[in-house]
């Protein structure tokens, strides 16, 4: 859309600076001109003349190319346009105008839109009148040309030439600048004798001498009540109130000089780790919605996973023992999952071999259906094809409450082979009904996976070759995929994890050759991400696995394994890009055999932590390889040092 103008000016101003005029608006003769005037121009639009509603904006400038803005913008909606002519009242005030030249920059767009102005060339310059009207204002006086005939004595004060004489002083100052005076000497008499009082010394003084107060002289009984406060007072002598107190967990380490109250933290140790379980190799933790944590573990002597709520929120402890989950088929059960139900009871995925010759192997979903988990029920959800799945799997509890599991397909033969990715929705609360999406074909992705739930929909990655990619669902009964262009790892990317920040949108967390990354996705299903932030650059080893969690306030917070090691790293913003503390948890072990959490004919993969946040302090839950048992460590403070 293309515009030009013709134009000419209905100039109406009350300054010495007037415009160009075409007609004159007229005015009573009591009333000020004011500094509106008005613009008339003939618009076209595509080379044809322009009817109906235009917006327009109007700016002045100090040249007729470039140069700075000289006062306000002016914007003028709808304004009727018929037959490309067109009426407009402009009011930039009088500040703009002086003697400097000045000239109008025009833009237009249809009045209908909301987008930007299409600007008009050239700049037309606004040029003095044939006539002054009148001036409203001077620019210069002369020096003295105003003198006593002509000001308001009403309000301008005439030269004061008056004077008082010696002991006299000024009273009144007339119109005329004459002034009344009135002596100094309001009363009389004399003072024959000054005598001390109490508490004073010095006196009697009849002539000359000292007053002042005597040592010990002043007492309580002169004080009058609140008289002494802060600016009274000797501060390196006497205390300020002391006002203030310190909070629960802290105690009073010292007063400042103002009554200021210097706490500091009770001394607490950085993390607690206790013991949940006498054996296991593999362990994770999950949490409802913040009244209860559970954990999971499984292994060496039974890779049956038994589940079991801790003590509290921290997890220094499970009650009574764990509940092995029985009601499975029939076989030796391998990696699991756990998540949370809508209900805040936890539930479990879990592969079991059926068989080694050929490998076959079972899913198996089973949950607790009461508080204390005495009473588990589940059964196996897939088996085709051909005995060959689950043998990795990740939970999730869908956007309606119904479990939602990713999980591996594999070949059956030795050595094992990777066969793809399903992702397997329960349709009733029995899970007796299972739809499956394909997620990736035969071959492409490696047992490494994570899943959340975010916008309403699953959400996964998955290891494609040596890249970490993202999926979701088009809808939460998950029937259409989505396939995201995102990678987040071009080069050696491992074991990744998710979870979902309270913006809404997934982080991703994975080891690398590069190091620990961790890239933030930048909607809630992951189809744009941020370039990965390293968080480790030591942590290279094919044994790095994470979890991830993200704090109400938005910064992530990371468990994870190096060099058999179980450290964590609390980010100092959203983005991980300042402020970041690592921790080492525990020096667990540093023997590769003894910390692998499954071993099948060449196939190892490292025990991955489990995180949760009790507020913002971290809970990670770990197997100890040094003495064999799980454990948990309860972080004392947001960055567990």
């Amino acid at each position: 859309m293309s515009f030009s103008l013709r134009f000419r000016f209905v100039a109406q101003l009350g300054a010495a600076f007037l415009m160009a005029l075409g007609v004159v608006q007229g005015t009573s003769a009591q009333q000020p001109l004011g500094t509106a005037f008005t613009y008339q121009g003939r618009l076209t639009d595509a080379g044809a003349p322009a009817t109906g509603s235009y917006d327009f904006e109007m700016r002045l400038f100090g040249s007729p190319t470039e140069g700075v803005q000289v006062g306000p913008t002016l914007t003028l909606d709808d304004v009727a346009v018929a037959a490309g002519a067109f009426t407009v009242q402009l009011d930039f005030g009088s500040a703009p105008f002086g003697t400097d030249r000045r000239w109008l920059q025009m833009a237009v767009r249809p009045g209908a839109s909301t987008g930007t102005f299409t600007p008009l060339t050239p700049r037309q310059e606004l040029t003095p009148t044939p006539t002054a009207l009148v001036a409203t204002r001077a620019n210069t006086v002369a020096a003295g040309a105003v003198g006593a005939a002509a000001i308001d004595p009403a309000t301008v004060q005439a030269r004061i030439t008056g004077q008082c004489a010696a002991g006299s002083s000024i009273r009144q100052v007339n119109a005329d600048g004459s002034v009344v005076c009135q002596s100094d000497l309001v009363g009389g008499g004399t003072v024959s004798a000054v005598t001390a009082g109490a508490g004073l010394t010095g006196g009697t003084i009849t002539t000359a001498g000292t007053i002042g107060i005597a040592p010990g002289g002043i007492t309580g009984a002169m004080v009058a009540s609140g008289a002494i406060g802060l600016a009274q007072i000797d501060a390196s002598q006497v205390q300020a109130r002391v006002a203030a107190s310190c909070a629960n967990g802290t105690f009073l380490r010292a007063i400042a000089a103002n009554g200021t109250p210097d706490c500091a933290a009770l001394p607490t140790p950085p993390k607690t780790g206790v013991v949940i379980a006498a054996e296991g190799r593999v362990a994770t933790i999950a949490r409802n919605d913040g009244t209860a944590t559970w954990v999971a573990q499984a292994g060496p002597n039974s890779w049956r996973p038994s589940v079991k709520r801790c003590l509290n929120t921290p997890c220094q402890g499970v009650v009574s023992g764990f509940t092995a989950i029985s009601g499975g088929p029939s076989g030796t059960p391998q990696h699991f999952s756990l998540a949370m139900t809508q209900s805040g009871l936890p539930m479990v995925a879990y592969s079991t071999f059926l068989s080694s010759t050929p490998l076959e192997s079972t899913l198996v979903l089973e949950r607790c259906f009461e508080p204390t988990c005495t009473g588990i029920e589940g059964d196996v959800i897939r088996s085709s094809p051909s005995n060959r799945v689950g043998l990795f799997s990740a939970l999730v509890s869908g956007a309606d409450g119904l479990p939602v599991v990713l999980y591996s397909l594999h070949n059956g033969n030795i050595p094992l082979a990777f066969e793809g990715l399903r992702l397997g929705r329960c349709t009733n609360n029995t899970c007796n009904a299972f739809t499956t999406t394909s997620i990736t074909p035969v071959g492409v992705a490696r047992p490494e996976f994570a899943l959340v739930i975010s916008g309403g929909v699953p959400v996964g990655v998955f290891i494609d070759g040596m890249e970490v990619r993202a999926f979701s669902c088009a809808a939460a009964d998950c029937a259409s995929l989505v396939t995201s262009d995102v990678t987040f790892e071009e080069r050696s990317a491992r074991f990744p994890s998710m979870a979902v920040g309270a913006n809404g949108r997934p982080v991703v967390a994975f080891g690398s050759d590069g190091g620990l990354k961790l890239a933030r996705c930048r909607d809630a299903v992951c189809n744009r991400s941020d370039a990965p932030v390293v968080l480790d650059a030591t942590a290279t080893g094919p044994e790095v696995t994470s979890a991830v969690a993200v704090t109400a306030d938005g910064r992530p917070v990371i468990a994870y394994l190096k060099d058999f090691t179980i450290n964590l790293i609390s980010c100092g913003n959203a983005t991980c890009t300042s402020g970041n503390v690592q921790t080492t948890i525990d020096a667990a072990r540093t023997d590769t055999s003894d910390l692998l959490s499954f071993q099948l004919e060449g196939l190892a993969l490292p025990s991955r932590p489990g995180l949760v946040l009790n507020g913002s302090l971290p809970v990670v839950t770990y197997p100890d390889m040094a003495t064999g048992h799980v454990k948990t460590a309860s972080c004392t403070t947001d960055t567990c040092r």
